[in-house]
């Protein structure tokens, strides 16, 4: 009944294998999301550089208009320096933003739509640079319709550049939950994970132990049946040593009777061997 109390070296081995699984699940599971923080960590910087792009894009267009109307109000031609740098940079944030959004048809399509937009834009523009140029003002040029269609055209981009920044913004969101439940969730993951291993490397310890004291008992018991049976050996040996004197003492004893008649025998041989050789002749 004591030994199916104590636990085997099969149960230790188990276990032992169960503590090992959980420690390689653990850091497999920790490993698994921390590449899934780092995606999501990528994913939301990649997020928040398409929003800035597209505020730089904003005010490059902003600031194209200033120089448009710096230009129209003072004739200056260093306002039409700033313009075509703000074109230069318009163009490149936005094939940047492209670039970034490639995965995404409908920023794809929006931004060809603000492409469009900003290239109109830019054809009204350069016409009403060199309208300003050739007569040196904007009398004859500007009519409400030209002025109601600048509005629009502003509003539009506007509307666009508004409706790319709600479509990034909800991505952002979407991954910052994404990275923060990711985030939360390693601590305990790890946490429950270190729990169960250690639950099972403490049973496992005390099963190491309760084995290796039910060994020593075994080892014990097994010393005390051993004396026991050598003590049980030696008082066999000593009976089979008393067995053996006695069987000699009764031989020795058993055979004076014998030998007394074979003294008597040769005795009367000796006094009546001549009588003895007359009956043995006479019986011939």
């Amino acid at each position: 009944m004591e030994n199916n109390k104590n636990p085997s070296i099969h149960q230790v081995k188990i276990y032992s294998i169960v503590t090992l699984i959980l420690i390689v699940v653990g850091s497999g599971i920790s490993y698994w999301t921390a590449g899934r923080i780092e995606f999501y960590t990528n994913a939301v910087m990649h997020t928040s550089d398409v929003l800035q792009r597209m505020n730089k894009l904003y005010s490059s267009v902003l600031e194209r208009e200033s120089n448009i109307r710096g230009y129209v109000l003072t004739g200056n031609e260093e306002f039409l320096t700033n313009y075509r740098q703000s074109n230069i940079d318009a163009d490149y944030l936005l094939s940047q933003i492209q670039d970034l959004t490639v995965d995404n048809a409908v920023q794809q399509n929006n931004i060809e739509e603000l492409r469009g937009l900003i290239n109109s834009r830019v054809r009204t523009f350069n016409a009403t640079i060199a309208y300003m140029k050739e007569h040196g003002n904007l009398e004859g040029f500007l009519d409400p319709s030209k002025a109601n269609n600048a509005l629009s055209g502003y509003r539009m981009i506007k509307d666009v550049v508004s409706r790319i920044n709600e479509v990034e913004n909800n991505i952002f969101r979407e991954r910052t939950k994404s990275l923060t439940n990711n985030i939360n969730a390693l601590p305990f993951i790890v946490g429950l994970i270190s729990v169960f291993s250690i639950t099972i490397g403490l049973v496992t310890f005390f099963s190491i132990y309760q084995y290796n004291k039910a060994q020593i008992a075994a080892d014990e018991e097994r010393s005390k049946f051993q004396e026991k049976l050598k003590a049980q050996i030696k008082l066999l040996d000593d009976s089979n040593k008393e067995l053996e004197q006695f069987a000699y003492i009764a031989s020795h004893d058993l055979q004076e009777p014998l030998r007394k008649i074979t003294a008597f025998s040769d005795l009367l041989k000796e006094q009546y061997s001549d009588k003895l050789s007359i009956v043995r002749c006479f019986k011939t």
